[in-house]
């Protein structure tokens, strides 16, 4: 699965890095930092990562349920700290 987002208007300071948050099956985000770590080089420069679909069914994901949705919210990170998490995006469903 690809996951990808427009890079947000940086007010002058640079975006230093994302972190890109996975729901998991109990509606909590995490990290998936093995596979989409937004302090990656190229993950940064391409707002762009790839994630494949085995590591979203097993922990601490558990969307192993046919139906069930896969969404993604991105914060991005400068000088100054975080932003506000994005809108939920996404909405694959397995």
């Amino acid at each position: 699965m690809i996951v990808d987002w427009e890079a947000p208007n940086d007010n002058g300071t640079p975006i230093t890095g994302y972190r890109i948050l996975f729901r998991k099956s109990d509606d909590t985000y995490s990290t998936l930092l093995s596979h989409c770590d937004g302090s990656d080089v190229t993950i940064k420069q391409t707002t762009e990562c790839t994630v494949p679909l085995s590591v979203l069914y097993a922990e601490p994901f558990n969307l192993n349920v046919l139906g069930s949705s896969i969404n993604v919210k991105v914060v991005a990170v400068n000088a100054y700290g975080e932003s506000d998490e994005s809108e939920i995006g996404g909405g694959a469903v397995i």
